[in-house]
């Protein structure tokens, strides 16, 4: 089963961030998919004395000369320098994330010629902002291992909340995140109580 944050949620705009965008260094442009419900880490933090945008950098579609760029031609756009990437196990994370990341859609069409698109999804194209919520109620599919009403809720390897203590193999101890408030349906789907 996929994991999946769910439609419910109850949280307060003042537990977003909407100070960084998702680093992409690693990943090919056309395969940029980060889902909605995912732990995030700091990647590169935010500079008081940066303007906190850049112009071009990072991938194709921001300005850099990437395979998919037409040649002589110029079109940058402003990106966020401080960045997010996926929590692994045993790190703490910031928040999760509110919303995709992705740079194609459904059909492979680049969401950055099809913004209304991107909206429609809720997705950010990188480079944007992607908005991270440290606490708050919500509805999550497909959390690792097995939630009891009352358990604490930890970030677990892939960016996945768990209610595993440690890896399988009991060498690292995972961060706890919160509590579950339920156990799993049977559509999988727990809340869970975020507090980071």
């Amino acid at each position: 089963m996929a994991y999946k944050l769910r439609p419910f949620r109850d949280y307060d705009e003042h537990d977003v961030l909407n100070l960084f965008s998702y680093d992409t260094t690693n990943l090919s442009a056309g395969s940029i998919n980060i889902t909605k419900g995912s732990l995030v880490k700091i990647a590169t933090g935010w500079k008081n004395y940066d303007s906190g945008v850049e112009l071009g950098g990072g991938i194709e579609f921001i300005g850099g000369a990437g395979t998919l760029q037409p040649t002589n031609v110029v079109s940058q756009r402003y990106g966020v320098t401080a960045k997010v990437i996926v929590s692994t196990t045993g790190e703490t994370p910031i928040g999760m994330t509110l919303y995709d990341v992705r740079d194609a859609d459904e059909n492979g069409e680049l969401l950055k010629y099809y913004p209304r698109k991107a909206a429609e999804m809720q997705a950010v194209i990188p480079g944007q902002a992607v908005p991270v919520v440290t606490r708050g109620i919500f509805l999550v599919q497909g959390v690792l291992g097995t939630p009891t009403a009352g358990g604490t809720a930890y970030a677990g390897g892939t960016g996945q909340i768990t209610s595993r203590t440690g890896d399988s193999a009991g060498n690292i101890a995972n961060v706890a995140i919160g509590k579950f408030l339920g156990a799993a349906d049977i559509n999988g789907e727990t809340l869970v109580k975020l507090a980071l």
